[in-house]
């Protein structure tokens, strides 16, 4: 599991503290391979349904929302540090 800070609430997963396994690591510190690759749009639409569509206008989409989706679409599983 991806261990993050416990605050999460509408910002979907605190980015300022992470214990993340090596096997994790790319979803957690390579975004721009997603955007590189257009994938960021699939992996957004796919794990932050609501934020809307295109992804370049969503409203509530942040940079905690953009790693909740990473995670996600990585294959992680996030469990919250106490």
């Amino acid at each position: 599991a991806v261990f993050l800070f416990g605050a999460v609430g509408e910002y979907y997963a605190n980015d300022r503290f992470a214990a993340v396994p090596r096997r994790h690591l790319g979803a957690y510190f390579e975004a721009w391979k997603l955007l590189l690759s257009g994938a960021a749009d699939d992996a957004i639409e796919r794990h932050l349904k609501g934020c809307g569509s295109p992804v370049f206008f969503a409203e509530r989409a942040n940079n905690e929302a953009f790693l909740w989706a990473r995670l996600m679409h990585g294959g992680a599983r996030v469990a919250f540090l106490p």
